[in-house]
């Protein structure tokens, strides 16, 4: 797998969140506030399919764009690559970084650290 661009990035999120395959015609309309030519969202498509994020296919007259890589696989990808790549593999430095970068509130420090519990085994609740 390879990190996307930031503009397949939103081409992707967008199709997710579509739920279903979709066409050239409805993606554009998702993405109408980027206001890219059909010849961009043409090219970024193209992209995609030769990297094996999307499928295409015929029905009718349109092509229909369907997702080869689930979100949560991308999520899960992006985000070692990112704790490799810039916390030197350190959930601590991670968390350390979020932490100074922003407010955190009480109520998301006590749902992080039921989180930790329960994925230490301590807590079977959810």
């Amino acid at each position: 797998m390879k990190r996307l661009p930031s503009s397949q990035l939103e081409i992707m999120l967008a199709i997710w969140q579509f739920g279903k395959a979709i066409t050239r015609k409805e993606l554009h309309k998702l993405l109408e506030d980027k206001n890219w030519k059909i010849t961009t969202l043409n090219t970024l498509l193209n992209r995609l399919v030769q990297n094996e994020f999307l499928e295409i296919s015929h029905q009718g007259k349109e092509y229909v764009y369907y997702p080869r890589i689930m979100k949560e696989d991308y999520l899960s990808y992006e985000s070692k690559y990112i704790l490799s790549s810039l916390y030197e593999n350190s959930m601590k430095n991670f968390f350390a970084s979020m932490c100074n970068a922003r407010d955190i509130s009480t109520n998301e420090l006590s749902e992080l650290q039921q989180y930790l519990e329960k994925l230490k085994g301590g807590d079977s609740n959810d």
